[in-house]
Order: structure tokens, then sequence, then C-alpha cells
């Protein structure tokens, strides 16, 4: 048997392929995984949408008063390790 190649990426550790594959029992699969970070990668994308809802939440605040509840946070860790 020959060499096939499948597009896929790894989400939280697995390999998640564009299309299913089914192998043959007992086939032996060698994984090559090419970093891909370029703008505008797939992981990008998945990143922003992760953050989707705390944009929402933090729509109707000005960036000074995000900032400010930034900033007391940090504060406040930074005086429990004191």
């Amino acid at each position: 048997m020959g060499i096939v190649t499948y597009e896929g990426r790894v989400e939280q550790g697995q390999i998640r392929l564009k299309d299913a594959v089914a192998l043959p029992e007992g086939a032996q699969v060698y994984v090559v995984v090419t970093p891909q970070t370029k703008p505008g990668a797939w992981w990008a994308r998945e990143l922003y949408e992760m953050f989707a809802p705390a944009r929402a939440e933090a729509a109707p605040y000005s960036e000074a008063e995000v900032d400010a509840d930034i900033d007391a946070a940090v504060a406040a860790v930074r005086g429990k390790r004191a």
C-alpha cells in the first residue's frame, strides 16, 4: 500500500480529519504534523469565535472601563500573592 495524504488539524489534543477515512484492520498510520501559524489560520478563527461571548458581554462598556476592570483584577491577584 502506498502513501495517502489526508487533510486535518489538531483540536484539543486530537486529530480531526477533514473527511472520514476507512482504514483496513491492522493498518499502520503515520502522522506528520505541519504547524500552520500564518495570519488567518484556522486556529486564529477558532480563538476569535471562542471569545465571542466575552466580546458581546463587554460591548456596552468603553475601552477605558474594560481596561480599568482588568487593572483592578490584576492588582487583586497580585495583592493575594504578596
